[in-house]
C-alpha cells in the first residue's frame, strides 16, 4: 500500500509541476514555420502513458510527457514490481526442483523501483508531441531479491540469500509516438542505449553444518573473473557463517519499450 500511495502522490505532482512549462495553446496542426502566439485550439500539451510490455513480468510503469517549446518536450517515468515473485519464475520452477533433489520447499521475493527522466526532441513539419524523436535520458532502478529454500537430507535445514542492486545512468534513445484522433497515444521508444554505475551487495546463510562457505567462495571467484569488463568488479568472502557478495562497476544500458495513453 505504500508503494500505491507513492506512486498516486508521484503522478500527481506530475501534473502540479508540469504546468511550469507551458506556453500557450497552439493548433498541433499548424506547421512549426507558421506558428504565432494568438493560435489557440486544440493543441494537446500532457500525454499519460502506461507501459505495457511491464505486465508480463508483474511491473507497472507509467509516464508523464509535458510540451515544453516547439517540437520538444520533458517527459518523466516511474514504475514499481507489483507481482513479488520473480519474473517468470513459474516457468523455470520445476526445473530448479528437479535440479536438487532434496529441495522440499523454495520460496523468492523480487521489489524493484524504476525511476526514468527524458527529453526529448521531435522532428517533422508539424508542432507537438508525434513523429520520430532523439532523447537523452536519465534512468534509476533499485532492485532487492529475497529467496529461501529448505533442503532435506534426514535433517531439514534452511538457507536464506539476499541480493541488493542499485543502478543510475544515462544515454539515448530514439522512438516514435503516434496520436489517434488527437487523444490515443501510442508511444515507442525503439531504442536505447547508454551507460550506467551499478553497485551490488547480497548475502547467503545456512543452518546446514555440511555447508562448505570457502569452496562457494571458490567457485563463485571461479564463475565471475571470466566475465569480461565486470568480472574483477564481484568480490566475494565469508565468516565461516554466511557468504557475501559486492560489486561497484560501470555496466551498459540498453532499452526499448512501447506504451499507450491518452493526450489532453
Amino acid at each position: 500500500m505504500k508503494k500505491v500511495n507513492f506512486f498516486l502522490l508521484f503522478v500527481i505532482s506530475l501534473l502540479v509541476v508540469f504546468p511550469a512549462f507551458s506556453q500557450d495553446d497552439i493548433d498541433e496542426d499548424i506547421e512549426v514555420e507558421e506558428i504565432t502566439t494568438d493560435e489557440i485550439p486544440h493543441f494537446k500539451k500532457h500525454a499519460i502513458k502506461l507501459g505495457l510490455a511491464g505486465f508480463a513480468s508483474g511491473h507497472i510503469f507509467l509516464k508523464a510527457e509535458r510540451h515544453t517549446v516547439k517540437k520538444q518536450s520533458v517527459e518523466i517515468g516511474a514504475g514499481f514490481h507489483y507481482n513479488k515473485s520473480l519474473p517468470f519464475f513459474n516457468f523455470y520452477e520445476d526445473a530448479v526442483y528437479d535440479g536438487f533433489e532434496k529441495l522440499v520447499e523454495l520460496d523468492f521475493e523480487m521489489k524493484r523501483l524504476f525511476l526514468n527522466l527524458n527529453y526529448r526532441f521531435y522532428f517533422g513539419k508539424q508542432y507537438g508531441m508525434k513523429g520520430f524523436y532523439a532523447a537523452p535520458f536519465l534512468s534509476y532502478n533499485k532492485h532487492t531479491i529475497e529467496g529461501s529454500f529448505l533442503n532435506n537430507e534426514g535433517h531439514t535445514f534452511s538457507s536464506i540469500g539476499e541480493i541488493n542492486y542499485s543502478s543510475f545512468g544515462g544515454g539515448i534513445q530514439i522512438g516514435s509516438q503516434w496520436m489517434i484522433k488527437d487523444i490515443v497515444v501510442i508511444d515507442w521508444t525503439i531504442f536505447g542505449i547508454g551507460m550506467g554505475k551499478f553497485k551490488l551487495n547480497g548475502a547467503y546463510t545456512s543452518t546446514d553444518p555440511d555447508e562448505d562457505f570457502q569452496k562457494r567462495v571458490e567457485d563463485a571467484t571461479e564463475a565471475f573473473e571470466d566475465i569480461p569488463m565486470i568480472g574483477d568488479d564481484f568480490k566475494f568472502s565469508h565468516d565461516g557463517n554466511s557468504l557475501a557478495v559486492d560489486a561497484n562497476a560501470l555496466s551498459l544500458l540498453l532499452r526499448s519499450s512501447i506504451s499507450i495513453g491518452i493526450a489532453f
